[in-house]
């Protein structure tokens, strides 16, 4: 299996099971989503991807991962702009500071996780 996924871009219908997570093949501009960011997820988004989403992280824990997904995007002759940045907090309470701080991390987008009840709302008025 470790050879396999050295090379799954070339493997036609690959599916990698994990206690992380479940995945096709990998091929160019695939966003990556995994609940953690393992160092393989990075270095996956350093050479395949083009949008990366952190997963549970608090700002300064995905400070450290894009800092590592721009060293590697600069190992693999890649610009940071090759890729979006995105993080969801999860269940991690959200301040207007933690905003600011993911902004200067490098996030481009936030995922937040809504509670309570859905409820239908009637944009014609």
């Amino acid at each position: 299996m470790r050879l396999a996924l050295r090379n799954a871009a070339s493997v036609a219908g690959l599916l990698v099971t994990t206690e992380a997570m479940v995945a096709e093949k990998l091929e160019k501009k695939t966003p990556l989503r995994c609940p953690r960011a393992v160092a393989w997820t990075l270095r996956r988004v350093a050479e395949y991807g083009d949008g990366w989403i952190g997963f549970n992280l608090l700002p300064d824990e995905a400070a450290e991962k894009i800092k590592r997904i721009e060293e590697l995007l600069k190992a693999n002759g890649r610009k940071r702009s090759d890729v979006k940045l995105a993080v969801s907090p999860y269940t991690n309470p959200i301040k207007t500071d933690n905003l600011k701080r993911y902004r200067d991390a490098g996030v481009e987008e936030i995922a937040l996780l809504g509670s309570g009840r859905a409820r239908m709302v009637d944009r014609r008025a």
